[in-house]
């Protein structure tokens, strides 16, 4: 026997065409909702949308009662009809969800010093949320970390890569020129990954393997890490009172020159070096500029070996680009033989960082470019530093 209903004349177009029972509801049917169509109901229903059939799933999940009651705190009142329909959320990045996830799953691994982890991994993200520019170079950086690990990707990665940077640049230069107290630790954060960030992106032309100079649309490596050890010493304070303040605190303690294995072979060099006696004021001067560099290059090279080996050896690869003057770097752009030999001893501290995927094979390139500018004369000085094998 078959169950008595009420038959009803006000279903909707499209459920009266189907011939199957509609529910009535308004500002749409359920079956209109579950077949992605759109119910007469919408445009017979005063102030009713209608939302895309993309965006739609089951009458339950799109609405919502309201509350009668407007909560104390809450100075305009809650629309008054019943029920209102969810807003479709806006797309998701996915790539950009990739690139972070993966920052903060391995890249900044790549970033940290021995109790620094917690640094790059969480307090660097929160200061990103933000700072626009930090966020997208936390992806940038990502994205070429991302593209050493996957090279089927590469091409694609640098794309995106080279969007994020773009997009950072304008907000961080602002920043810098308007030098804001809050903002010291973000724009020291983003400085700093600026640096891999500069070594990475070039690894397709082999800028990152050049001798630095001041010439080329793109600065060299070497300035980028000039530029944030200047920032660290104009703003020590600050940020010695922050997130990056442990970091700031690591002190190699004393040491001495014999602690580095090596440096009987950076001794050497000072033969090179010695004053000439028949040699020009200009010469005499070139000579001391390239002692004091080497003199230089012989402490931060012994400062991994000290007792209490706090500073990793990628401290001083960087500590030296910033302590030489820039008489000395005037030396080796113009190609002074005396200021190469010395920079190919320095070379013997990028290969020993050769296991940080940013610094692969800069060490190596690098004297391969010096030994190419030098005549023969020249090279038995260099020869120690190119039998040095890589870390």
């Amino acid at each position: 026997m078959r169950r008595p209903h009420k038959k009803s004349r006000l279903g909707c177009n499209s459920c009266k065409h189907h011939r199957v029972k509609c529910d009535e509801e308004r500002p749409e049917c359920y079956n209109c909702i579950r077949r992605n169509v759109k119910c007469s109901f919408l445009f017979t229903t005063p102030g009713a949308t209608a939302v895309p059939a993309s965006s739609q799933t089951s009458k339950d999940s799109l609405k919502v009662k309201i509350p009668k009651l407007t909560p104390p705190h809450v100075s305009q009142p809650y629309p008054s009809p019943s029920t209102t329909r969810l807003q479709p959320s806006s797309i998701l990045d996915l790539k950009s969800l990739e690139l972070f996830h993966h920052y903060i799953s391995m890249t900044h691994i790549t970033l940290a010093s021995p109790g620094s982890l917690s640094l790059w991994r969480i307090t660097i993200p929160q200061i990103a949320f933000s700072h626009t520019f930090l966020m997208n170079g936390l992806l940038a950086l990502s994205a070429l970390h991302l593209a050493s690990l996957q090279p089927h990707r590469a091409s694609a990665l640098h794309i995106s890569a080279s969007i994020s940077k773009q997009a950072a640049l304008p907000s961080f230069r602002k920043s810098v020129a308007e030098g804001k107290t809050e903002d010291i630790h973000a724009v020291f954060a983003f400085s700093w990954i600026l640096v891999p960030f500069v070594l990475a992106f070039s690894e397709g032309d082999d800028e990152r393997s050049k001798i630095p100079n001041f010439d080329g649309e793109n600065p060299h490596w070497f300035f980028a890490i000039r530029g944030l050890l200047v920032l660290f010493g104009n703003n020590w304070r600050e940020l010695s009172k922050g997130p990056f303040s442990p970091l700031l605190a690591q002190s190699s303690g004393p040491y001495s020159h014999e602690s580095n294995p090596d440096d009987s072979q950076l001794a050497k060099v000072h033969q090179l070096l010695a004053p000439k006696d028949q040699a020009s004021a200009e010469e005499e001067r070139d000579l001391a500029v390239c002692r004091v560099a080497l003199d230089k290059l012989r402490v931060v090279s012994a400062l991994p070996y000290a007792p209490c080996k706090t500073l990793p050896s990628i401290s001083s690869v960087y500590l030296w680009t910033g302590i030489v003057t820039d008489e000395y770097l005037q030396l080796v752009h113009t190609r002074k033989p005396e200021a190469l030999v010395v920079l190919a001893y320095y070379c013997v501290l990028l290969k020993k960082s050769n296991d940080i995927w940013y610094l692969r094979g800069v060490g190596e390139n690098m004297l391969d470019a010096i030994s190419n500018q030098l005549d023969e004369k020249w090279k038995p000085w260099i020869t120690w530093a190119i039998q040095q094998q890589t870390g």
